[in-house]
């Protein structure tokens, strides 16, 4: 799986890989993107 560590992996993440984030990892997504949202 991609290192969840990285920003730049999000970009590439596939559906598959989404459903199986646990609730943390889904929270760090979130927070990432509203974040890059935001700044962009």
């Amino acid at each position: 799986m991609a290192r969840l560590g990285n920003p730049l992996v999000y970009d590439l993440l596939a559906v598959a890989d989404l459903e199986s984030l646990d609730d943390d990892q889904c929270r760090r997504l979130a927070v990432l993107l509203i974040t890059k949202s935001r700044l962009a």
